[in-house]
C-alpha cells in the first residue's frame, strides 16, 4: 500500500511506533515500512518511552535548498542549528501542505534565525 500511494503521487511520511513489542522480526518489518514511507520506526517499552516516541514522530523536519535548488542541509524545527556558508537559501518545511520560505540570507559571522507563521 505504501508503494501504491507513492506511485499515485501522494507525499507519504509514515512513522511507526512499536509499543511493548517482543518480536525482533516484527520490529524489522515495521522499520522497513517506515523507511519505505519516508519516516522512522520508534521502539517503546513503556508509557514514558511511548510518550517520547510520539514526540519524536511528530517533530517537523525542514530542508535547506541553495540558489539552484540543490539540497544542502536538513534539520528539525526547534532542533539543533545547521551550519551553512554565507548565501541565499530557500527553506522547505515538511508539513502538509508544505511550507516554503523563499529567501533566507545567511551572513558570515552571524546567526540567522528563521521564523514562519
Amino acid at each position: 500500500m505504501i508503494r501504491e500511494l507513492i506511485s499515485e503521487g501522494y507525499d507519504v511520511r509514515l512513522n511507526i511506533i512499536g509499543f511493548a513489542l517482543d518480536d525482533p522480526i516484527l520490529e524489522q518489518i515495521f522499520s522497513a515500512w517506515a523507511q519505505l514511507g519516508g519516516g522512522e520506526y520508534f521502539s517503546a517499552a513503556d508509557k514514558a518511552g511511548f510518550d517520547q516516541a510520539v514526540g519524536q514522530a511528530l517533530q517537523v523536519h525542514y530542508t535547506v535548498l541553495d540558489a539552484v535548488g540543490q539540497e544542502v542541509a536538513q534539520g528539525q524545527v526547534d532542533g539543533e542549528p545547521v551550519a551553512l556558508p554565507p548565501g541565499n537559501y530557500r527553506v522547505r518545511v515538511g508539513l502538509v501542505p508544505e511550507l516554503m520560505l523563499e529567501e533566507a540570507q545567511v551572513v558570515s559571522g552571524q546567526t540567522t534565525a528563521v521564523e514562519m507563521d
